[in-house]
C-alpha cells in the first residue's frame, strides 16, 4: 500500500531514525509475517 511506503519514508527522514543504518525493510502487506521459520538442518548420520 502506498501509505505503508510513505510511513516508512517519513520515519527514515525523521530524527527517530538517527541510529538506523544498514537495514532492509520489507513492505509487503504482512506477507513475510505469516511464513514459517526456516527448517532445521538435518544431520547426515
Amino acid at each position: 500500500m502506498p501509505d505503508e511506503v510513505a510511513a516508512l519514508a517519513l520515519l527514515l527522514a525523521s530524527d527517530d531514525a538517527t541510529y538506523i543504518t544498514g537495514s532492509e525493510f520489507n513492505i509487503d502487506g504482512g506477507l513475510l509475517a505469516g511464513t514459517a521459520a526456516t527448517p532445521a538442518v538435518l544431520n547426515d548420520s
